[in-house]
């Protein structure tokens, strides 16, 4: 039976314009769509397809097995602006465990009717620069804490997880007023561990793709 587990959605809110070329991100970034179908909803290449966007920038389904890529852009309180990406990483993956999470089943978003407890391992992390901006990976397993009882090696997911402290605003209006504050991007790509490493390059792929603006 086909699902997803889906990450909490940390005040993040999609928003942009997909166009033949590229996706073009309302908080100042683009990704670059590469040489596909775009009337077939294509993106990076035949394999990955152009998916529903609520509550995400930009989310990608594969057409073979239940892969999925996204990215998402948060908006950083004040007490977070300072945080190293390393520590930024661990504070959402740490946020990721604890049954927060939505539930993907037969593609249908839905929320767990029964509360589900998910635990969460870093198997690598690193720090990374990801078009010239500071980030760090993480490599994460997902696993059902009620599962585990039964088998201890039961895993629901893998997942490559990138906090990029990039070039990226949102924009906070008061009457008049605006001002431009930073964002935190989230790019995942997220798998069953038996086809995980399938496309892990689909994922590097999407990270070189990324164009930030210039200038701070």
């Amino acid at each position: 039976m086909r699902y997803w587990i889906l990450w909490m959605v940390l005040a993040g809110c999609g928003g942009g314009r997909l166009t033949a070329e590229a996706f073009e991100s309302s908080y100042g970034y683009s990704v670059e769509r590469g040489s596909v179908d775009a009337a077939r909803d294509e993106f990076l290449s035949a394999d990955w397809r152009v998916d529903s966007q609520v509550g995400f920038d930009l989310r990608l389904r594969h057409v073979r097995h239940n892969g999925v890529l996204w990215i998402q852009v948060l908006k950083l309180k004040e007490e977070y602006l300072e945080m190293a990406p390393a520590v930024l990483t661990r504070n959402y993956v740490e946020n990721l465990a604890g049954g927060r999470w939505r539930v993907r089943f037969d593609g249908a978003r839905i929320r767990s009717r029964r509360h589900v407890r998910w635990a969460t391992t870093v198997l690598d992390e690193h720090p990374a620069l990801i078009g010239a901006q500071p980030a760090h990976l993480a490599l994460i397993d997902v696993a059902n804490v009620d599962q585990l009882q039964l088998d201890a090696d039961a895993r629901v997911a893998r997942a490559l997880v990138a906090v990029i402290r990039g070039n990226v605003y949102w924009t906070e209006t008061h009457g008049d007023r605006q001002r431009r504050r930073p964002a935190l991007m989230i790019v995942v790509y997220q798998n069953a561990p038996g086809e995980f490493d399938e496309s892990v390059e689909d994922f590097e792929r999407l990270l070189s793709s990324i164009r930030f603006p210039e200038g701070p």
